[in-house]
């Protein structure tokens, strides 16, 4: 006889979307960083030695055994007046889950479990780029020649490995639930600045996860707090939106039901009038017809 199994669904509490350098800088002299910001994170890691950033209106010192975050288009840069040796590791990364939003201003230290973590890191990345040719101007890191295969996924997966682990060694000092959902002010907040945004796109095609990736929301958190707050799923809302837009055209426009399918996105003019009689109860030519005949 067939057994059924409970499957327990594997979300990700960290998506690294993309990768952008790696970098293991040694640096013997007197280093200083230009001034920059980019619309995705980034790392530092002072193995050895001492540092002094800016970060955004702050500033400060990163000491042997620390590590830095810079959030998405913070200004930041870094230098060093060390005349010993420093070693400093670099990552930056594009990321826009909502578990992330915790490093936006961290600054900590790294435990020995947590560097080993990190220079496996530096390792994979290692296997795909030359490291030694990179500079802190790099704006394409330089590959290998036959990098191993699938390395960009395990360098990916170490990378997401990292950041949760770095997560979890934080929650156990905090409150798991202040680390992994930002506080909000309520429901309505998390419904307005998503109705917003459907709002401004009700021309597109929007999916789920585009809608969590624009919001910086998580998939789950998402759904259960829209929900709760309207009624009804995120894609539903989207839909009506889409009717009364069909139908503000049709009262005021002479465009077809054609071209007002296309304007809305809709597969086809076909499946448009489906969805159109579905929620209003008539079809897009009658509803025009009835406005017309109320004149």
């Amino acid at each position: 006889m067939r057994k059924k199994y409970f499957r327990y669904k594997a979300e990700a509490l960290i998506n690294v979307k993309n990768i952008v350098t790696v970098h293991d800088f040694y640096f013997k002299t007197p280093f200083e960083s230009e001034p920059e910001s980019h619309d995705f994170w980034e790392f530092v890691f002072a193995e050895s030695g001492e540092f002094q950033y800016m970060r955004g209106e702050e500033h400060g010192e990163l000491t042997a055994g620390q590590i830095l975050f810079y959030k998405p288009n913070v200004v930041h840069c870094i230098r060093t007046e060390s005349g010993g040796e420093a070693r400093l590791v670099i990552i930056s990364f594009e990321c826009k889950s909502e578990a992330l939003k915790y490093f936006e201003d961290f600054t900590g230290e790294l435990s020995e479990k947590l560097k080993k973590y990190l220079f496996e890191l530096v390792e994979e990345g290692g296997r795909l780029f030359d490291l030694s040719s990179s500079t802190p101007a790099t704006k394409k890191m330089p590959e290998k020649e036959n990098p191993p295969l699938g390395g960009i996924q395990i360098l990916k997966n170490t990378l997401e490995l990292f950041l949760i682990y770095l997560l979890q060694s934080e929650t156990s000092k905090k409150n798991a639930s202040a680390v992994f959902l930002p506080p909000r002010t309520d429901e309505k907040s998390l419904a307005e600045t998503v109705k917003d945004f459907l709002k401004e796109n009700v021309n597109g095609n929007l999916t789920i996860n585009q809608i969590c990736e624009s919001t910086f929301y998580s998939r789950s958190y998402l759904y259960r707090e829209f929900k709760k707050a309207t009624g009804m799923p995120v894609l539903t809302y989207y839909n009506q939106l889409k009717i009364e837009e069909a139908k503000k055209l049709l009262t005021e426009t002479d465009l077809s039901v054609s071209e007002i399918s296309a304007i809305l996105s809709y597969d086809t003019p076909n499946y448009f009038s489906k969805q159109f009689k579905k929620s209003i109860g008539v079809t897009p030519h009658t509803y025009r017809k009835n406005i017309q005949n109320k004149r």
